[in-house]
């Protein structure tokens, strides 16, 4: 007899030392939010819709003592491939728990999730500290606090290869939105898995006049190490905000997520812009974040000179909301042209 969801929902939730006085149909109910019609099918064999499985995933993972389920899981032949792919995963992904503050203004987080393509010189450098890392960053809102997802590639990875994930949780505090997230990537040298740490701050409010601005357009510092070696290090970033729906994550992700000479980028994502050289500069002063230095004053720690970035980023942010046929990744003509760009056809996009 086939193996249904119902006998592996079964032997999981009979694994549970917490719900020993609750019976399965009200765990159903009330841990997984199940419609009763739903819960009746599941116990005839016939609901097997993805929808169902996702809340029965949150449901169980919600739970500390059972740990992360995906969907996905629920479709194993057997009970006993169910709990192959939990221990798989358990076993490739290095987890830490922090208590994050909650926050009281769900607008507040509402207006910070979202996509942002990121920019930042990379941490493992190959041709004189050139390479740029161009990334993915995803927080979605739960309404007290952010998921934190970064989607990713290492220097000199293929860039046939999957991208690599950071997964963790993000916060409001204060006036910086905090982020920490955990990867593990095979080094390059000998492909073993390496587990490290990513913090990623950024204030949320630059500007309270003009909140069009704070919205599409960010500046953070990231901190984490290199996978070679591990030396701690941090790099400035530049956010810009995907204001259009991505129609297929998973190829966007995979285009988006790559490291290569800024000089590529320079001619790729923002060749098209009429002030071009000017920005190419702009994002270099932004990317290389160098301390003040004059006669009177001189910065002893790195740290954002926001001053700087309300200039810089007005002037950008007027220039992509100007430009017409720009291929930057971030705006609605440039997605198009990214997610064109193995098929042949190169064509500028109206």
């Amino acid at each position: 007899m086939a193996t249904t969801v119902l006998d592996i929902v079964k032997d999981l939730y009979n694994s549970l030392e917490s719900q020993r006085d609750t019976k399965l149909k009200d765990f159903l109910e009330e841990q997984c939010r199940l419609a009763p019609g739903t819960i009746k099918g599941l116990f005839d064999g016939t609901e097997t819709k993805f929808p169902t499985k996702k809340k029965l995933a949150k449901g169980f993972s919600s739970l500390p003592e059972c740990g992360t389920i995906e969907p996905e899981w629920f479709d194993a032949s057997s009970v006993a491939e169910f709990h192959k792919l939990r221990e798989a995963h358990k076993s490739a992904v290095t987890k830490i728990e922090i208590e994050v503050p909650l926050v009281a203004d769900s607008t507040l987080l509402g207006k910070i999730a979202g996509f942002y393509v990121i920019y930042r010189y990379a941490f493992d450098i190959s041709n004189g500290g050139t390479e740029v890392s161009r990334e993915l960053v995803v927080l979605e809102s739960d309404g007290k606090r952010l998921k934190f997802t970064v989607y990713y590639r290492v220097t000199g990875e293929d860039e046939k290869t999957d991208p690599l994930v950071y997964e963790g949780t993000a916060s409001v505090v204060g006036g910086s939105v905090m982020a920490i997230g955990v990867s593990t990537a095979p080094r390059l040298s000998d492909r073993q898995p390496v587990a490290r740490v990513r913090c990623l701050l950024f204030p949320h409010t630059v500007q309270k006049e003009k909140p069009e601005n704070d919205r599409d357009l960010k500046f953070g510092i990231l901190t984490s190490t290199r996978i070679e070696e591990h030396e701690p290090c941090s790099a400035c970033i530049v956010m810009f905000r995907v204001n259009d729906p991505i129609k297929n994550l998973k190829e966007y992700c995979d285009k988006i997520a790559v490291v290569r000479q800024w000089e590529d980028f320079k001619d790729s994502d923002f060749g098209q812009f009429k002030e071009k050289t000017w920005i190419h500069n702009a994002m270099e002063i932004l990317m290389k974040n160098v301390p003040r230095h004059d006669d009177c004053y001189e910065d002893k720690v790195l740290r954002l000179h926001l001053g700087r970035f309300k200039t810089i980023r007005s002037k950008i942010l007027h220039e992509t909301r100007t430009t017409k046929g720009l291929r930057a990744p971030w705006t609605f003509n440039g997605m198009r042209y990214l997610m064109r760009q193995d098929d042949g056809d190169r064509e500028e996009c109206a």
